[in-house]
This record gives structure tokens, sequence and C-alpha cells, in this order.
């Protein structure tokens, strides 16, 4: 089966959501993150699905959130690692 490439289903393509009671629900609406369109166009291409020339599978952006997810992770145990070592070297 063949991808259909829509602004929905693109690298680039940050989907809004509202909070409501605490969860988040994803609406109908997003914008374009890439720069090499301006706001009017990617705008444009969203509401009408247009096809675009800059169009990238999704599954890159879900590897580099998860990418970034873990070096934030990585980030956050060595600055907890940290805080141990102050915590032990006080008692």
């Amino acid at each position: 089966m063949e991808d259909i490439h829509t602004c929905e289903n693109c690298r680039y393509y940050l989907a809004h959501y509202i909070n409501r009671h605490g969860t988040y629900f994803k609406v109908a609406s997003g914008h374009c993150t890439n720069r090499s369109l301006d706001l009017k166009e990617s705008r444009k291409r969203i509401k009408k699905s247009l096809p675009c020339e800059f169009w990238q599978t999704i599954e890159i952006q879900k590897e580099e959130r998860r990418e970034s997810i873990k070096e934030v992770l990585r980030s956050m145990a060595q600055r907890l690692d940290e805080f141990i070592q102050i915590l032990k070297d006080d008692e």
C-alpha cells in the first residue's frame, strides 16, 4: 500500500491540541514547520490538501522525537545522579 502524502502524515506537520480537564485532545488543525514555505502558502496547502514537494514521511518526525526524548531523559538521569552524590556527601 502506498502512503497518501497529506499534510497530516508529513514530517513537517505539527498538529494542534486542546487541554480539557487535564487531558489533551487533537483538534482538526495544525501548521507546517518547513521553513521553505511561507505561512500563507503552507496554510493554503493544508486547507486544500494540496500536494507538496517538501513532503516527507511522519516516521522521520516520530524517530526524531523519540531520540530527543531519550536525550532529555539521559540528561535528567545525569542530573539526578549529581543530586544523589551531593546528598551522600552531606551525610
